[in-house]
């Protein structure tokens, strides 16, 4: 599970810092960071699978974009670490990842300076990158070397294969397939998840788009949890979720069938609303596996506010099952479904811009309110700048 996040110049995070539970809540304002931190998490997940120009390009990013204008110098250093806990032989195992990474607008890319794996118990070094190059280090004599090399991914990506990942170096390979396991759904939109597709996924992708052949691919048993889900959630209107395979290439579309007294629907994805369309997304995700994260952002979107408790009990039950959860909402009736812990609000400094985030309700001013309030309703009869006002007081 991720614990803790620290980035300096990135967009508006700088010198940030922010704790995650099993289930993270990010509320803020616009423009507070709160996609910010789902897209670091993404390109975090990414770099130790691809190079980094694969993932900006696919994002359309531009790298002088990212650096952070809240310095008062222009910095060309990303500094970012997570601090990840993870099971090794039975045991929990404390890791903390830190790396460096050189913005080379040129190449429209990152550069790997500095890169360090260290358990945080032990205080034992388990792989470190340089300008002289890299080294994993095990038990005993097994360690590897590796030379000067200029990276424009993470050392975990080159240094961790299928032999150094074959037991020799168990909780760098365990932090490696934690982080591969990451998926991020920032980016759902109903207008690619109405298209159809062809072939199988193990995974919803980022946008939706896949979903039709996602549903397709799931195990029966699976299949059945989703439809028992989407009916708890939207009631017995709701008879069906079925995918059609049409035309030579194979392609996948999605049919819902709707049930009433006196008539029976078919509706296919083409036709399905924005709302009832992410609903289908979100209650998708729940049955993946082998999932070690799940973001979500703005998780009201063209969902009815009806839906909340339900959804939240969704996202709740993931969590229990071992797939943390990092969401975002700007909506106060979400979070009235949500434990004071899970709240992280977010807003950016008065002083330079740069976005702060504090867990509002340990403050005692907002601790007190909720005895006879709920903390949806304690944020939206104080607004914003009260709340930034309250949490500066709290940080001192």
């Amino acid at each position: 599970m991720l614990k803790r996040l620290e980035i300096d110049n990135f967009k508006t995070l700088n010198r940030f810092a922010m704790d995650f539970s099993p289930m993270t809540v990010i509320v803020g304002n616009n423009a507070s960071g709160k996609s910010t931190i789902l897209q670091v998490l993404s390109m975090l997940s990414s770099c130790v699978q691809e190079d980094f120009p694969a993932f900006f390009d696919r994002r359309g990013w531009n790298v002088s974009e990212l650096r952070s204008k809240c310095k008062g110098k222009m910095d060309k250093v990303l500094r970012v670490a997570a601090e990840v806990e993870i099971i090794v032989n039975g045991r929990p195992c404390p890791l903390r990842w830190e790396m460096q990474l050189q913005y080379d607008l040129q190449s429209n890319s990152l550069l790997l300076v500095f890169e360090r794996v260290q358990n945080m118990e032990s205080e034992q070094i388990l792989l470190e990158f340089s300008e002289k190059g890299g080294a994993l280090f095990g038990r005993s004599e097994d360690t590897l070397y590796y030379p000067q090399m200029i990276l424009e991914s993470s050392f975990m990506k080159v240094a961790l294969n299928s032999h150094t990942m074959g037991g020799i170096f168990p909780e760098l390979a365990e932090l490696k397939h934690f982080l591969t396991r990451m998926r991020s759904y920032e980016l759902l939109s109903p207008d690619q998840m109405r298209t159809s597709s062809r072939g199988r996924a193990e995974y919803l992708s980022i946008s939706g788009k896949n979903l039709p052949i996602y549903l397709k691919s799931l195990p029966e048993e699976k299949k059945d949890n989703f439809l028992l889900k989407l009916k708890k959630l939207l009631g017995d209107k709701i008879e069906r979720v079925s995918t059609e395979t049409r035309g030579k290439p194979g392609w996948v579309y999605m049919v819902v069938e709707e049930k009433y007294e006196k008539a029976k629907y078919r509706i296919s994805s083409g036709h399905l609303s924005d709302g009832l369309l992410r609903l289908l997304a979100i209650v998708a995700i729940s049955e993946s596996e082998n999932c070690s994260m799940s973001m979500l952002d703005e998780i009201e979107n063209g969902i009815n506010s009806s839906y909340a408790e339900g959804l939240i009990g969704i996202f709740r039950d993931m969590s229990g099952d071992g797939t943390q959860m990092v969401l975002t909402t700007h909506s106060v009736v979400f979070l009235d479904y949500v434990e004071k812990d899970e709240i992280v609000f977010l807003y950016r400094s008065e002083t330079d811009g740069s976005t702060k985030a504090v867990r509002i309700f340990d403050t005692p001013e907002l601790a007190e309110r909720l005895e006879y309030m709920y903390p949806g309703e304690i944020i939206y009869n104080l607004g914003n700048q009260e709340l930034v006002e309250l949490c500066m007081q709290h940080m001192g």
